[in-house]
């Protein structure tokens, strides 16, 4: 069973974050699409319990939710957040990721301009001690 994003992809609507566009389980394996085009394969083994307590079938039934930006099964009544869960199955930074999404809140164009002409000028004015 494959799940797509089918549910207001506008809750999560900024450019650097990470979320699932479609997630499919075969072979025992979470299959992962995300938004940047990465596919991402985890073992089901290495999501844990329940996940390795039930049945191919119902891991299958995966949903999007959230975006994207949660994994959600409905009959474990249990779900994932991917932030976390690529963190912890891939062994990524938090700090990293974190630092993804502040990418997304950079500076704006006056204070481009402002940085541009302080830096002709020799870098940010020094400070006056009286």
């Amino acid at each position: 069973m494959t799940a797509t994003l089918k549910e207001r992809p506008e809750i999560v609507d900024a450019p650097y974050a990470i979320r699932a566009i479609k997630a499919e389980v075969a072979r025992a394996r979470l299959r992962l699409t995300l938004s940047d085009g990465v596919t991402v394969e985890i073992p089901v083994k290495a999501l844990g319990a329940p996940w390795t307590k039930t049945s191919q079938a119902q891991i299958a039934r995966v949903r999007l939710r959230m975006g994207g930006s949660w994994l959600w099964w409905d009959d474990l009544g249990e779900g994932l957040v991917l932030d976390e869960l690529l963190a912890a199955t891939l062994r990524l930074n938090p700090a990293a990721l974190l630092a993804r999404q502040s990418r997304g809140r950079r500076a704006s164009p006056a204070k481009r301009a402002a940085a541009r002409k302080n830096g002709r000028k020799g870098g940010r004015p020094r400070k006056v001690v009286q």
